[in-house]
């Protein structure tokens, strides 16, 4: 965490709402895949950073009637795990959401980074290089954010998440975390497809992403 930072690992919501409550400042961290980097390579440091990766209600991933609910603690290897199941056993044409979130997946990063890497990290980072974020927008994916201080909910679309045209913004607030994301089934007649452009086909930071 850095000399004179404090690390919080809270093991219910309710202590992590408490904690963000009491520490809006502070700095959450998943897979601390990026943050590191920040603080290695940028000098950036946090005075209170949380992470939330022992919170249950958080790691969640289950499968609903028309798509899959993440907690946004899920790793991207269990998120690519649980499609490649629904691939496989639900008919092709309620799939393609899932495929194209899958196959982007497949190039992203390492598997190691992927195993500790959450869904949730990469969409608040808010890259415009990010593997993920335009699958998930181009799939009607839905994301749910927690307000700390009373935890109420608030639900848009991943593709509204974004300030437009705002370098790295996002609609989240100060108190909010991110809670969970809905990526939907396909509907008839729809098609999904992620693609990618990096100078390596593996582990590469992308010159282009699309979906």
């Amino acid at each position: 965490a850095g000399a004179g930072a404090t690390w919080y690992r809270p093991t219910t919501l309710d202590g992590l709402l408490r904690l963000k409550a009491a520490h809006t400042a502070a700095k959450i961290v998943i897979g601390n895949t990026e943050l590191e980097i920040e603080r290695k390579f940028r000098g950036t440091a946090w005075e209170v950073l949380i992470t939330t990766t022992h919170v249950p209600e958080l790691n969640v991933i289950r499968v609903l009637p028309d798509g899959v609910l993440v907690g946004a603690s899920s790793t991207l290897v269990r998120v690519s795990t649980t499609l490649d199941r629904l691939i496989d056993t639900l008919p092709a044409e309620r799939t393609y959401n899932y495929k194209a979130v899958v196959t982007q997946l497949k190039w992203f990063a390492g598997t190691q980074i992927r195993n500790v890497g959450a869904i949730a990290g990469n969409v608040a980072n808010a890259s415009p290089i990010s593997d993920l974020n335009p699958v998930l927008m181009a799939s009607g994916a839905r994301v749910t954010l927690v307000r700390s201080t009373d935890g109420s909910t608030r639900e848009m679309l991943v593709r509204d998440f974004f300030k437009e045209r705002l370098y790295r913004q996002t609609q989240l607030q100060p108190d909010e975390l991110i809670h969970s994301f809905v990526i939907p089934e396909s509907r008839p007649l729809e098609y999904a497809e992620g693609y990618k452009v990096a100078r390596r086909r593996d582990d590469d930071i992308a010159i282009v992403t699309a979906g």
